[in-house]
This record gives structure tokens, sequence and C-alpha cells, in this order.
């Protein structure tokens, strides 16, 4: 039996699915050459990060779209447990890597690290701190206004 709230979570996390993906979407659909300046994945308003090298796909779209996808399969499996403190920087292989709990979102290497004028490491971390903001305010709008908000 499906209750009000299981809708409402269900409702929010399509939602959530939605707005994730359409950044990506949009400009797949745009059909942007695979040399075009950068692609940007945001959640709840906030950037995460700026893909500025494809990185082996197709173009900066593509890997920025498969970063939407990964984001998704995070959250979804997440669920009610997400939290920002699920965020962290890891390793694949020798490249930094940025993770929410063991799912694996991006890595950061030597290019998009020198394109965004820093090293891999200290990207990941930025990337990190970005993450746990736009977790923090999806997950707060995710559970709604609170007696505090009135």
């Amino acid at each position: 039996m499906t209750t009000g709230r299981h809708r409402r979570t269900l409702a929010t996390w399509s939602l959530a699915v939605a707005l994730a993906l359409s950044t990506a979407i949009t400009a797949l659909a745009a059909g942007a050459p695979a040399g075009a300046g950068h692609a940007t994945v945001e959640l709840s308003g906030v950037v995460i990060l700026r893909v500025r090298d494809a990185g082996g796909w197709p173009s900066v779209y593509a890997r920025a779209d498969e970063v939407y996808k990964r984001l998704n399969e995070a959250i979804n499996a997440y669920q009610d447990r997400l939290t920002p403190e699920l965020v962290r920087v890891g390793q694949v292989g020798t490249t930094p890597a940025l993770f929410i709990g063991e799912h694996l979102l991006v890595t950061v290497d030597e290019t998009s690290a020198r394109l965004n004028g820093t090293t891999p490491e200290t990207l990941a971390r930025v990337w990190a701190a970005n993450l746990k903001a736009a977790l923090s305010r999806f997950v707060r709008a995710r559970q709604g206004p609170t007696s505090s908000d009135l």
C-alpha cells in the first residue's frame, strides 16, 4: 500500500532526476561540437563542477551526462540516508576521484586540473566541497519546510 508520504517521496525523487538530467539533455539536444567550451553539472542550483575536457568521451556534454547519471544512481541508492557527509575524495588507480559513498561520480585528471588552473587533488577537493553544498541544499529541499522556516 502506497501512503501519501511514499507518493511525495517518489514525486521528489522523480523531480530530482528530471532536474539533474535537464542540463545535460539540453546540451546534448543542442548538438554542441566536441570541442565546445564546457558543460556544467549542478544540483539544486549549486554548480558542482564544469567539465572542460571530454577526457575520452565524445564531448564535454557526454562526459557531463555520465556524471549526471552517476549522481542520479547515488541519490537513488542512498535515498533517505543521503547526506553531504557521504561525499569524499578517493582514488581510481592514481587519479583523484569524487565519490558519494562508494559511488564514483568523476575522476579528476591532469588535463581537467590544468584547464581549471590547479592540481587534480585541489580540484577534487573543490568539487567535493561544491557537491557537499549541493547535497545539503538538495536534502533540505527534499525534506520540505521546517517550523523554523515558517
